[in-house]
């Protein structure tokens, strides 16, 4: 396994080990200190199945260290390391976006947008690993860093531990990621906290027991900086259901521009590849998007080889199949863990539009300081229209808008030197032209 970035490399050097007779389902078990509440404040997950091998993504935000992360393994599972950009781009691509009460599309003398749900990151710290071969080791080594395992250890082939020391302040993991011939990692259940799952499937998959995310009574603030209670929220109900809530299922985010409640979204591709660059500076990161983009329609597996040593994309779209791949977005719980086998075929279109249920103009000078409660939308969806444009009196629906790919042009997706003027395209894009209008646009 390639290990980089700070990584340790010790014991057996790689993920695969000693053969079981019955190996149980492959896991991650989150180890923390004994007692008091967890330091774990969510948990970013992500799988692709559904073709080829499987691949498993995660990473941790927790308060302080120390931590770890045990790993329960096949035989012919890899261990590497992801990029933090993969988990950024799925969370702009796929996180729910917070919007104004039906009806309202200014008030207080500004213009109401919807706001992304973006959850607490930072870049990555690297852990040390270990590789083992008995559950007995992986036991001894975590007593010794004060992480005493609660529950027995799988059976497995092979053991990886992942850990990091004490550390004083909040930090997010580095992205790590297990691939396999056969199926995804689960996550093992633990204390409850947020876990935040994405999910390229072959054809759209519905979760055992999903909810629309407008389960949630989230209210919007408008003052000076526009915010939310989105995250307050979803730990309440996350706290007290086991329920997860769904908050997209398309195909169009993955390649295509889309437009929710009239703001334009850059696709998964574009995106991964942009923050990809940032990451790694020796990366062409105009390049790497025109290689993911052509992905849509691979011709032939050495298609599925991208963007040097930014590999997730790739390797999420190679497990897939490109050509009927499909994005899934939910908040869990990791009270009962999470698991890929709850995903079943089928399911609704879902955009990540959620209508607030309360306004609170508390904060505006020219409005009276309370809250106005506007009640619940009928539907949690998407309105296509051109940016900017006003969503009143329309009807939200889950359907997608999107910009045709970079052959078009002056459509808001294009290549070369950046353009700060340019409202749509951004990092690696020319002078775009305005974006289409909705009739010009096609549907998902």
């Amino acid at each position: 396994m390639r290990l980089q970035r700070g990584l340790v490399r010790l014991a057996l050097g790689g993920c695969a080990g000693l053969l079981a007779s019955e190996p149980a389902p492959a896991q991650l078990l989150i180890v923390e200190p004994p007692g008091g509440a967890s330091v774990v404040q969510h948990v970013e997950l992500a799988y692709a199945f559904g073709a080829g091998g499987a691949v498993t993504w995660v990473s941790l935000r927790a308060e302080r260290g120390p931590l770890a992360l045990v790993a329960a393994l096949d035989a012919d599972a890899l261990c590497d390391e992801g990029l933090d950009a993969w988990f950024g781009a799925l969370e702009e691509a796929a996180s729910t976006r917070v919007a104004s009460p039906q009806g309202l599309s200014s008030i207080c003398g500004q213009s109401l947008s919807p706001l992304l749900v973006a959850w607490p990151r930072a870049p990555g710290v690297a852990p040390q690993v270990v590789g083992l071969r008995q559950s007995e080791d992986v036991r001894a080594l975590l007593e010794d860093q004060g992480l005493p395992l609660p529950t027995a250890l799988p059976a497995a082939e092979s053991y990886v531990v992942w850990s990091w020391p004490k550390l004083d302040g909040a930090f997010t993991t580095r992205t790590l990621r297990i691939s396999s011939a056969g199926a995804p990692l689960e996550l093992a259940p633990h204390a409850s906290f947020p876990v935040l799952l994405s999910a390229l499937t072959r054809g759209p998959m519905t979760f055992a027991g999903e909810l629309a995310s407008s389960e949630l009574a989230v209210r919007l603030v408008v003052a000076k900086q526009q915010t939310h209670d989105y995250h307050e929220q979803a730990a309440a109900w996350l706290s007290e259901h086991d329920a997860p809530l769904l908050e997209l299922r398309a195909r169009g985010p993955l390649f295509d521009w889309s437009f929710y409640a009239g703001v334009s979204v850059p696709p998964l591709v574009l995106r991964y590849a942009q923050a990809a660059a940032r990451e790694l500076p020796e990366l062409d990161g105009a390049a790497c998007s025109q290689q993911l983009d052509a992905l849509r329609a691979p011709r032939s597996a050495a298609d599925l080889v991208a963007c040097g040593a930014a590999t997730d994309a790739g390797l999420a779209l190679a497990a897939v199949d490109s050509e009927v791949a499909t994005l899934e977005r939910l908040l869990a719980s990791s009270r009962n863990g999470v698991s890929w086998r709850a995903f079943a075929p089928g399911g609704e279109l879902a955009s990540p539009v959620l209508r607030a249920r309360e306004l609170d103009t508390s904060s505006c000078v020219s409005a009276p300081p309370q809250p106005t409660s506007v009640g619940p939308s009928p539907v949690s969806g998407g309105v296509t229209g051109s940016p900017g444009a006003s969503d009143r009196d329309v009807e939200p629906q889950p359907t997608e808008a999107v910009i045709p790919p970079a052959s078009r042009q002056g459509q808001g997706y294009c290549y070369g030197s950046r353009d700060p003027s340019s409202p749509y395209c951004d990092d690696f894009s020319c002078s775009c032209g305005p974006a289409p209008s909705s009739s010009d646009s096609e549907t998902d």
